[in-house]
């Protein structure tokens, strides 16, 4: 609104000063150049109305088909931040007798591929490579615990790391596609 309002000060301080040159100038106009010249004007504004608006709804359209997956998978990602917290302060979570939800893990990882795999081409690229960059160094942490004697603590640590990143970019695109943003 504030740059609507700007824009038509200095739009309409400009028209008076080309108004008033072309006046104090004697030039003369025939009246079908001054319409002519009107149209043309309008024109330009009714293409650049048109423009924003059709970006606005692509805009619109991205963020309300890609809003469920999105938050599903940012509370997924929160919840198991939580239990990773939890896994590396067990006297903490047997203190506030915190009860495991084991669930969280597959639930993650399935909205995790629900998310890449038919939600992906929606999103945008700089997100789409945020999360799969998340999914294999989760799987890469999974098989340096397995397979290469990766400490439990080191692997909550850097797992926690992880989703820490993964959650702080579904929170910025999050915020920018639904319009919330600062």
């Amino acid at each position: 609104m504030f740059l609507f309002v700007l824009g038509s000060i200095v739009g309409f301080f400009a028209a008076m000063v080309v108004l008033s040159s072309i006046l104090i100038t004697g030039v003369t106009f025939d009246m079908a150049v001054w319409t002519n010249i009107i149209i043309a004007i309008g024109t330009a504004v009714a293409a650049f109305i048109h423009y924003d608006s059709v970006k606005k709804q692509r805009k619109d359209r991205v963020w309300e088909i890609n809003k469920n997956v999105l938050l599903e998978l940012l509370d997924l990602v929160s919840q198991a931040i939580e239990e990773t917290e939890f896994s590396l302060n067990p006297e903490y979570a047997q203190e506030v007798k915190h009860q495991p939800n084991t669930k969280v893990w597959g639930k993650l990882k399935s909205q995790t591929n629900l998310a890449l795999n038919v939600y992906g081409p929606l999103m945008s690229k700089e997100l789409v490579d945020h999360i799969e960059t998340s999914k294999k160094l989760d799987e890469q942490i999974h098989d340096e615990v397995f397979f290469a004697d990766l400490g439990h603590q080191d692997a909550y640590e850097r797992s926690l790391e992880n989703r820490q990143a993964l959650q702080l970019q579904l929170k910025k695109f999050i915020s920018e596609m639904s319009g919330v943003h600062t």
